[in-house]
């Protein structure tokens, strides 16, 4: 994989998360959550985390565009998957994506999404685990992706199921960590993305600083 082909997976894989599982109900209106003065709030999940001063929140229709891009690379064309991946958007809530530099620049680029799915016990789905083995299926399908055993740990006081992801194209080894707990019956969901040890401490500031109530 070239270095420019890695830079748009970058930013796809980003996004990934918001299509794995497809949901059998509708959310009702639920709080997306406020950023103001460098922290995002979300009252209905009753968290926060702070955003790093110089990093950059995505607008909703940046979101909602690679989240587009997304679903045309992993289902090339089968309309069945297409209409799979429609549905489970339908489902998810985009609460705040940021990332260290803008989007459209040709570097590697650190982020971190936070997204909310709806989920029903009908699905299988009782746990932030099991709402990861779904999603690690999905990655299975994208990449070679290499992947950790599925352990918990704790968030700002609220425990997590995390799922480690690495993609290595002999040049730079991307490392994502997908973070999944069930509340309020959504697979609530941080996904943070790293190229390097600088990138993964400043991700590790930034997931130091949720808070749950």
């Amino acid at each position: 994989m070239s270095r420019n082909k890695l830079v748009v997976w970058s930013g796809v894989m980003l996004v990934m998360l918001l299509l794995v599982t497809a949901c059998g109900t509708k959310h009702t209106n639920v709080d997306l959550g406020t950023v103001a003065n460098g922290t995002y709030t979300n009252e209905y999940f009753g968290m926060s985390v702070n955003i790093p001063q110089e990093w950059i929140v995505q607008d909703d229709e940046t979101v909602n565009e690679l989240a587009d891009l997304g679903k045309d690379l992993a289902t090339d064309g089968d309309e069945k998957k297409k209409k799979q991946y429609d549905y489970s958007q339908l489902q998810t809530l985009n609460l705040l994506m940021i990332s260290q530099f803008p989007l459209d620049e040709a570097v590697l680029n650190p982020s971190l999404i936070v997204n909310a799915e709806k989920v029903s016990k009908l699905q299988g789905i009782k746990t932030g685990e099991d709402y990861l083995n779904s999603a690690k299926k999905l990655l299975e399908q994208m990449g070679p992706y290499e992947f950790k055993d599925i352990k918990k740990e704790t968030l700002g006081g609220k425990e997590f199921y995390l799922l480690e992801a690495s993609i290595d194209n002999g040049e730079t080894l991307v490392e994502q960590k997908y973070y999944s707990s069930i509340i309020k019956g959504y697979s609530f969901n941080m996904i943070s993305t790293s190229m390097d040890e600088a990138s993964a401490q400043e991700i590790s500031k930034v997931l130091g600083s949720a808070s749950f109530k």
